[in-house]
């Protein structure tokens, strides 16, 4: 009978193993501390804290009950408010996935600080996509945000991938669009998102990140050569329009 439940037992946490990988994770980093980052977070829904992921063990507790969302609240480093807000959206098979980033950011000194959102299982079979990364913000003087975001078709968490958009930014007001591809998605993908932020001083920054998969658009190519048909068509539409028009007019000269 302990034979059979012990079997069981393994059987169950086998099947959890298997099926649990797809998940929304929140690391936030103090760059200026030793280790691997201070604050680990798994969406309420995929995780707990303790369990592993690829940059350690969940340290705290997701602040949302709302599933496909992850954020968290509190100190981190030389940032005494620090709050960030991740969301996930996969509408379904043959559909396109969305990361989306929120984040603000104020310290009382001079601090760094990498914040990272991933998810997996985002699932698209198409033969040519388009990687969008968008991101806007403000930065205090004397700050800086460096962001990239990858998407990655071993559908890994934090995924090196193999498209990457990136930029940094200094103090102001920024925003940026860029688009990657095409990429050839044959299944199930994930997306990861970067953002380090750097205060020289005492100061505040805030940016949303919003990284998705969308359509390839048709080619410039493609529009070009259709445009160059339509021009000849309209060429030998009017050849023939004053062909008959001079023709008409001899018949009536005769």
């Amino acid at each position: 009978m302990n034979l059979r439940i012990a079997l069981l037992a393994g059987m169950l946490v086998a099947c959890c193993a298997a099926t649990s990988h797809a998940r929304l994770i929140l690391t936030i980093d103090d760059l200026g501390a030793a280790g691997g980052p201070e604050i680990i977070v798994i969406d309420n829904v995929d995780g707990m804290v303790g369990d592993g992921t690829p940059k350690g063990l969940a340290t705290t507790a997701d602040g949302s009950v709302t599933g496909s969302v992850v954020s968290f609240s509190g100190t981190v480093g030389a940032f005494f408010v620090q709050m960030t807000v991740g969301y996930s959206a996969k509408p379904g098979p043959g559909n396109y996935g969305q990361l989306h980033l929120h984040n603000l950011s104020i310290s009382g000194s001079a601090g760094s600080l990498e914040i990272m959102l991933t998810d997996t299982d985002f699932d698209a079979t198409v033969a040519d996509a388009s990687f969008l990364a968008a991101i806007g913000g403000v930065i205090t003087a004397g700050g800086s945000v460096t962001y990239e975001a990858t998407l990655d078709t071993d559908n890994v968490e934090f995924g090196d991938g193999l498209t990457i958009i990136g930029s940094t930014f200094g103090p102001g007001a920024f925003s940026e669009e860029k688009t990657a591809g095409p990429v050839d998605l044959a299944g199930t993908y994930s997306m990861t998102q970067t953002v380090r932020i750097t205060h020289s001083g005492a100061g505040t920054t805030s940016l949303d990140l919003d990284t998705s998969v969308v359509p390839e658009p048709v080619s410039l190519a493609v529009w070009s050569s259709l445009a160059g048909i339509g021009l000849a068509v309209g060429g030998v539409r009017r050849w023939s329009r004053q062909r008959r028009q001079l023709r008409a007019a001899k018949e009536v000269v005769v």
